[in-house]
């Protein structure tokens, strides 16, 4: 047996009104107030080489934030079939929005060191690496 959405909806709202006005304890409270760690807080040589190429390409004009194929490799996306191509738009696409997002961030703080910044690199080295697993060399990132 499966829930449909609208029960999974009413099981979601029912325990967010049990829990809505809860206490937290004071030992989880004394671990929300820690800052993060800076121990782990750099990024990897790999991906600090990724985001410094990719902030200089950004800011050469080389990639436009709003324009998608300035990230696309068109001679390999033209070798693609039909299937592969629309995949390739939505991955472009996404690929981008994280392009925008790391690029607001950096020029935001110009921090490097932040766990948010290695997170967002990090997801945008992963996706590269998907779409070039099975297509190719299509992003020129």
């Amino acid at each position: 047996m499966t829930n449909s959405p609208k029960g999974d909806q009413k099981k979601f709202e029912e325990t967010i009104q049990q829990h809505q006005n809860a206490a937290i304890d004071s030992q989880t409270q004394s671990r929300i107030n820690q800052p993060f760690s800076k121990a782990n807080s750099s990024l990897s040589a790999e991906n600090k080489a990724f985001l410094e190429n990719l902030i200089k390409r950004v800011e050469s004009g080389e990639i436009e934030l709003h324009t998608p194929s300035t990230i696309m490799n068109e001679s390999v996306y033209e070798k693609l079939p039909n299937n592969k191509k629309t995949e390739a738009d939505l991955f472009v696409n996404s690929t981008l929005f994280v392009i925008r997002q790391v690029y607001d961030f950096y020029r935001a703080s110009h921090n490097t060191d932040s766990e948010m910044m290695q997170s967002m690199v990090q997801e945008l080295r992963l996706k590269k690496e998907t779409l070039e697993k099975d297509m190719g060399d299509v992003l020129k990132i």
